[in-house]
């Protein structure tokens, strides 16, 4: 077999049968990145988070940087399986979490993207990058001969986006995180596509409101006849719609001036929260001779 012949077998072998010297390039890069995968002393097993079959993903995690504030790698892993921005996992070695965020688009041959160690949970389910506080002073104040200092802590984390992420952590929210009340002071879902920047700053404890019982919704026995609308409503809510399922030629009423029935059918009701406190009140549709069907609401605080 002359040279030749050879030559044109390894660019057969590297990928000689694509049509540019671009995606030859490319082919032989995966074929160098396959075999590292079970070569390289950078080759590791990863679990993804979200997966309840926990199935094992082979992949190389690189050294990048590591400092105080954050430990960042580098992930190495095919596009086939499905890894993108914002998803967190499980390195099985060091049973460590982390989150992707920073995809390396000019990487053609498999996903490239950087990663940060996730060491704290938020909604006792989502793991996040998470920046400890940086302010090194307290800033007081003093009114009346009494002083006092301000809350200044502020925090900062990446966390995965979706439509409970966005909703939980939208600007001025209030959550709980390691035993204390932080508030939402700013979000960023847009520069990084798959996961939220969000800022947070500390924010006041109240035991009494923490330890108040938050009603939960009853869902109606739906082989009897019930009112379908809403359980909770706000101070001054208007055009409130509630209707009757299972039930005809009866009518609404209300065991409150806190609320106004503003327009009323046989089967719906519209209504109006005349208050601006919180409380409570009962709809009832009734039918000469038969079983009146109530509904609990409770009017929610500012």
């Amino acid at each position: 077999m002359s040279g030749l012949d050879n030559m044109k077998k390894r660019m057969l072998f590297e990928g000689g049968g694509l049509s540019t010297s671009d995606g030859r390039n490319v082919n032989g890069k995966l074929l160098s990145f396959n075999s590292a995968l079970w070569n390289s002393y950078q080759a590791e097993w990863i679990t993804f988070d979200n997966d309840e079959t926990k199935q094992k993903h082979r992949c190389l995690i690189n050294p990048d940087k590591l400092k105080e504030d954050y430990d960042q790698k580098e992930i190495s892993i095919k596009f086939e399986d499905g890894l993108k921005e914002g998803q967190t996992f499980c390195w099985t070695r060091t049973n460590t979490h982390w989150i992707v965020y920073l995809q390396r688009y000019e990487e053609e041959a498999y996903f490239r993207a950087q990663i940060r160690r996730c060491d704290y949970q938020l909604f006792d389910k989502y793991w996040i990058y998470l920046r400890g506080p940086v302010e090194t002073a307290l800033i007081w104040r003093q009114k009346h001969q009494i002083e006092m200092n301000e809350l200044n802590y502020s925090i900062m984390f990446y966390i995965e986006k979706n439509e409970e992420t966005l909703e939980k952590l939208s600007r001025l929210n209030i959550i709980k995180f390691d035993g204390h009340n932080w508030r939402v002071a700013a979000t960023d879902k847009y520069s990084q596509p798959g996961l939220i920047e969000v800022y947070l700053e500390e924010y006041f404890d109240n035991e009494m409101e923490d330890n108040m019982v938050i009603p939960e919704i009853i869902e109606p026995d739906t082989t009897k006849p019930y009112i379908d609308g809403p359980q909770f409503v706000k101070p001054y809510d208007e055009n409130v719609s509630f209707s009757i399922v299972g039930k005809s030629g009866g009518a609404f009423v209300v065991n409150s001036s806190k609320v106004k029935i503003v327009d009323s059918s046989e089967t719906s009701c519209v209504v109006n929260i005349m208050t601006g406190k919180s409380g409570t009140f009962t709809i009832t549709y009734f039918k000469d001779g038969e079983d009146d069907v109530t509904m609990d609401v409770t009017i929610k605080s500012l």
